[in-house]
C-alpha cells in the first residue's frame, strides 16, 4: 500500500480538501441566498466533502491494520502450522473486510454527488432525492448539459483513462445488487501491497476478482482533482449568472471528531 506520508495525508493536523466544482456551486447559490437552491447547494457540497473525508479515513484505517499485519512474523509455529501472521490477518478479516467497502461505496458516492453539483449549478432546479443524477446516467437529456459536459462525463466511463473507476463501479454493483462478497487476499506471508478478492459463494468462491486497495486510492487521490478542475471549466463558462467568475470559495477540513466547512466571499475586483 501507497503510506500515508508519499500521500500527504499526515502533512498538518487538520486535513483539509477544496473543490472547484464546490466553489462554482456555491456561487449560484450566492446569487440568491437562503434561497432552497443555496440551502441544497449547501448540503450537497457538505456531503461532498464527507465522502472525501470518509473515504480518507477507511484507507487510513485499513493502511494501519496492514502496518500491524506486516509487523506480524510470518513464520510459522511447528505445533499449530499458524504464525503471527496467519494468526492476526484472521482476527481482523471483517476489518479490512468492512473499511475495504466503505472504500468503495464512498469512492462512488463523491463521484456521484459531483454530477449533482453539476446539475444544480446547471439548472438553478432543486430535485427530488429519486430524481439526483449520478455520474452515468448524467448525461441524460433531462438533465440539459451542453455537450462539452456530457464529453467529460463520457469519459469518466472510459475503462482504458480510468480503469480503477470503472473497477470501483463494477465491484461496488456486484456487492449491493448481485450477492459478491469482499475478503483479503492474504497469502501467508508478508506483502507490499493490500489485494482484496471480490466473490461470489461461500464455501467455493466463483466469478473472483482481484483488486488492489492502494492503487485505486492513490488514483482516486490523483485523478479527482484534474477531473473536478476540467469540469469546473467548463461550468464556469456556460453559468452565465456568473459572468465567468466565481463569488464563493469553499473548503474543507476535518480533525478527530471536529469537521469545518468554509465558505468565503470573493471580493469583487
Amino acid at each position: 500500500m501507497y503510506s500515508i506520508d508519499k500521500l500527504d495525508l499526515n502533512k498538518q493536523k487538520a486535513i483539509q480538501h477544496s473543490s472547484q466544482v464546490c466553489n462554482v456551486a456555491v456561487s449560484v447559490g450566492y446569487q440568491n441566498p437562503l434561497s432552497d437552491v443555496d440551502y441544497r447547494v449547501k448540503e450537497i457540497s457538505q456531503s461532498f466533502f464527507n465522502q472525501w473525508r470518509f473515504t480518507i479515513e477507511a484507507y487510513l484505517n485499513l493502511f494501519n491494520l496492514f502496518q500491524e499485519l506486516n509487523a506480524c512474523s510470518d513464520v510459522r509455529d511447528k505445533i499449530t502450522t499458524l504464525s503471527q501472521y496467519d494468526i492476526f490477518s484472521i482476527e481482523h478479516e471483517k476489518e479490512f473486510r468492512d473499511y475495504s467497502y466503505l472504500l468503495i461505496i464512498n469512492i462512488k458516492t463523491h463521484i456521484d454527488l459531483l454530477a449533482c453539483l453539476v446539475d444544480i449549478s446547471l439548472n438553478q432546479v432543486v430535485r427530488e432525492e429519486s430524481q439526483l443524477p449520478d455520474y452515468i446516467n448524467i448525461a441524460h437529456p433531462k438533465y440539459k448539459l451542453p455537450p462539452e459536459l456530457i464529453s467529460e462525463f463520457k469519459r469518466l466511463k472510459d475503462k482504458a483513462t480510468f480503469p480503477w473507476l470503472s473497477q470501483i463501479k463494477e465491484i461496488r454493483d456486484k456487492i449491493i445488487h448481485r450477492g459478491y462478497q469482499l475478503k483479503p487476499s492474504i497469502c501467508f506471508q508478508k506483502s507490499s501491497a493490500l489485494m482484496m478478492q471480490v466473490y461470489q459463494g461461500t464455501d467455493f468462491y466463483t466469478n473472483e476478482l482481484i483488486i488492489d486497495i492502494g492503487e485505486i486510492f492513490n488514483s482516486f487521490l490523483v485523478d479527482m482533482p484534474l477531473i473536478d478542475d476540467a469540469i469546473a471549466k467548463i461550468l464556469l463558462n456556460k453559468i452565465t449568472i456568473l459572468n465567468k467568475k466565481i463569488s464563493c470559495e469553499t473548503s474543507y477540513s476535518f480533525d478527530g471528531l471536529v469537521s469545518m466547512y468554509s465558505y468565503n466571499e470573493i471580493e469583487a475586483q
